[in-house]
């Protein structure tokens, strides 16, 4: 729990475009190109290498124009990793389809990374949240074990345990007013869990039991703190 993978915060950023753009390019070359050169193509680069081939005239040329070409590099190098294209052996490395290159046409298909978040941006938010929190107890006036503020922060430790492990956005597990929610309610069935604001039956199923028991784990603790 202490190297820079798990100490560092991460956000998931949703960049399926910019996968459909590749697979979609190396489709029509396979095992023609190596990743750089299909980076400049996808970037729209105006390269001596690009216009000799009159690459520049091929179906997808600058489609990626707005992002760099160590970004499209990155992604075709994680399409790689998780079977969506692959790279052949050798000196001179070129890509191709991979098993899994049909997928990227369904549309279900979505693509996420992960990047480092902005520290700064993540705890004045968290911070504004725990404001709330603290506002919202006192005019609820009921008596809780333990301090809100201190249940928010386990079940947001919890919510990006969980979203990181999926590949989603946080805010895709539980949205901080949902957390909120759960710290001033504190079901402990799926029926009190549904009267929480931003939890529905969909999520109720697939992370109810999660934060329930974090709840009931966290309640648990501090009653024998105060016994």
């Amino acid at each position: 729990g202490n190297c820079s993978n798990c100490l560092t915060q991460f956000e998931v950023e949703d960049v399926t475009d910019m996968a459909r753009a590749a697979v979609r390019y190396v489709a029509t070359r396979p095992m023609r190109f190596g990743k750089s050169l299909i980076a400049d193509v996808l970037h729209g680069g105006n390269t001596e290498r690009i216009r000799q081939m009159h690459l520049d005239e091929d179906r997808g040329y600058g489609e990626l124009s707005s992002e760099s070409v160590g970004r499209i590099k990155d992604i075709i190098g994680q399409l790689c990793g998780r079977g969506y294209l692959v790279t052949s052996q050798g000196q001179y490395p070129v890509v191709g389809l991979g098993p899994r290159a049909g997928e990227v046409e369904d549309e279900a298909f979505a693509f996420t990374v992960k990047r480092r978040a902005s520290k700064r941006k993540a705890s004045a938010r968290a911070r504004r949240a725990v404001d709330l929190l603290r506002e919202e107890a006192e005019l609820d006036q009921r008596p809780r074990v333990g301090d809100d503020a201190e249940l928010f922060e386990r079940l947001r430790t919890l919510r990006k345990e969980i979203s990181t492990e999926l590949e989603m956005a946080p805010y895709m597990v539980f949205s901080d007013k949902a957390l909120r929610g759960l710290c001033r309610l504190r079901p402990q069935t799926r029926d009190e869990l549904i009267q929480v604001n931003g939890i529905g039956e969909k999520k109720a199923d697939a992370f109810g039991e999660q934060f329930m028991a974090a709840i009931e784990e966290f309640e648990s603790e501090h009653a024998r703190d105060g016994a």
